[in-house]
């Protein structure tokens, strides 16, 4: 959503305090609002309680939102992303993803065979295809 609010209001980096509604946390309050349930997006909640947000939001102005979101979506940056959240190796690493939710998860998925459960640990045969390896003291999560 950052990438959407600097792609669609250019100018927002530099607004001073004169104008907040202008300012990028209160765009991206007014973007989360407008279509942030759809997307799957945390924080909703909490950007309708921005009493800074821009409030005119128009059809034309969400599908725009929509429109610029699905252009400028990576997949790549998202996977990435995952990637680095589950593989961090500090035991106190603040986490977006509960390893052992990922790990019940992929334990239900594989129950049919379409997905290798095991997939979402570290092979050391394979250890070209990572970055680097798991601590030992976490060898036995997902990485």
């Amino acid at each position: 959503m950052e990438g959407v609010v600097n792609h669609l209001n250019p100018d927002a980096a530099g607004m001073d305090d004169d104008y907040p509604s202008r300012q990028i946390p209160h765009i991206t309050s007014a973007y989360l609002e407008a279509v942030g349930r759809e997307l799957g997006m945390r924080g909703v909640d909490a950007a309708t309680s921005d009493m800074n947000r821009p409030r005119v939001m128009d059809s034309r102005s969400r599908d725009q939102i929509l429109n610029t979101f699905k252009a400028i979506f990576s997949l790549q940056d998202i996977l990435g992303a995952i990637v680095s959240d589950v593989n961090q190796q500090a035991a106190d690493a603040e986490r977006v993803i509960d390893r052992d939710l990922l790990m019940k998860w992929a334990e239900a998925a594989g129950k049919d065979g379409a997905f290798d459960a095991y997939s979402l640990y570290y092979d050391a045969e394979r250890s070209s295809d990572y970055d680097g390896a798991p601590k030992k003291e976490n060898m036995y999560q997902p990485f």
